[in-house]
């Protein structure tokens, strides 16, 4: 994840969503249709790697790249507490990464802008481009309305539309919301996710308005969230030769 540094707490949440939701479940569940059991995949900016994990059992290999140390270290002991065969976890930036072997798959989800994705691509000679984008321009976890940092969907739909590349896209959406296990848990997230820049805005009070209770008993609180995304393919025979893009 570009830009975001992994630690003790983030990751601790991430994890109790992914047990609950599965919501990275749901996220291969739209990219699988594109992929063939022959296909070598690379996961670029993989994070902690719940996608890769999700489409390793359905291609031949899968190259998970990203910068951040901590959460490579939550995949690599992941790949080895399920016997996975078939992920190579590479620390690195991915725009200047070469897999071991050619990809025929690049996978983004929520990861890169236009211009340099569609330069990964056309250097790694991949045959398809699986790009999976927010679908929504204001961060979800904050108290007041800040833009998101990042290129969203329509937005890169627009972009390959002017450059002349062809591709199919769909919007869906997934249930990620996030199980917490006290009002402070609550605000912890908030304090993580949000962009308000003062913690101290996350009272309880909006807080409360925030969340609902929860039957779990491991997490009594939880935080709903129906993640809207985009998912864009193309191929990269389609990519012009010449880019100029930001």
């Amino acid at each position: 994840m570009k830009g975001f540094v992994w630690n003790a707490d983030s990751v601790r949440l991430y994890r109790a969503a992914l047990e609950v939701t599965r919501f990275q479940e749901s996220i291969a569940a739209e990219v699988l249709p594109f992929l063939n059991p022959a296909d070598t995949v690379l996961d670029a900016g993989c994070g902690l790697g719940g996608l890769s994990l999700a489409i390793a059992p359905h291609v031949k290999q899968v190259y998970a790249v990203d910068t951040d140390r901590r959460a490579l270290a939550e995949l690599s002991e992941d790949i080895r507490r399920r016997s996975v065969p078939n992920i190579t976890v590479s620390e690195g930036d991915v725009f200047s990464y070469t897999p071991p072997t050619c990809a025929d798959v690049l996978v983004c989800c929520a990861f890169g802008r236009t211009g340099e994705i569609l330069q990964l691509a056309k250097r790694l000679g991949v045959r398809t481009v699986i790009w999976i984008k927010k679908d929504y321009t204001e961060h979800r976890f904050s108290k007041g309305v800040h833009p998101i940092g990042s290129e969203s969907f329509l937005l890169c739909t627009e972009a390959l539309t002017a450059l002349g590349i062809p591709f199919t896209a769909h919007r869906f959406a997934v249930e990620a919301g996030q199980p917490l296990k006290d009002t402070e848990d609550a605000r912890l997230f908030f304090t993580i996710y949000g962009k308000d820049g003062d913690p101290s805005v996350y009272t309880d009070e909006f807080l409360n308005s925030r969340v609902v209770p929860s039957d779990d008993p491991r997490y009594p609180l939880y935080l709903p969230h129906q993640r809207r995304l985009g998912l864009i393919v193309f191929h990269g025979k389609d990519i012009p030769s010449e880019i100029s893009f930001p």
